[in-house]
């Protein structure tokens, strides 16, 4: 499942998170702002070793499966708009990958987006994640 949220004109176009690389140990806050559109747009939780099988007609496939070296530590991120934040934060365990793009919602329009995966997921049946936006 993919979620996007497009932000006028915020300050920055970067998303923020508690990160390490996948060789590092150490986490500290970082800006992530993908070099341009659907490259290195996504970012996986540090214990999330898993490879997901990649579908081409999804729509948004360049951006939710563009992963990048950097791994989130812990399960929330946010964003600058101006003197107000918007901030994600979800349940440790449920699969999620931040994502953003600098221009989906226009020049200047970053998109601040997750996207929730379910491995081995079965038709008819009912998943669910938590996450609380603020």
């Amino acid at each position: 499942m993919f979620w996007a949220s497009y932000i006028q004109a915020p300050k920055s176009l970067a998303i923020h998170f508690l990160k390490r690389q996948r060789d590092e140990r150490e986490e500290r806050w970082i800006q992530a702002d993908s070099p341009r559109h659907g490259v290195d747009s996504a970012h996986r939780s540090a214990a999330d070793p898993a490879e997901y099988p990649r579908d081409p007609g999804f729509p948004a496939y360049w951006m939710a499966f563009s992963f990048s070296r950097d791994v989130y530590t812990r399960p929330v991120s946010y964003g600058l708009r101006r003197d107000p934040a918007a901030v994600m934060r979800f349940r440790p365990g449920d699969r999620i990958a931040f994502a953003q793009s600098r221009s989906e919602g226009g020049a200047g329009n970053p998109a601040w987006d997750f996207a929730w995966f379910v491995p081995e997921s079965e038709v008819n049946r009912a998943y669910q994640f938590e996450m609380r936006l603020a």
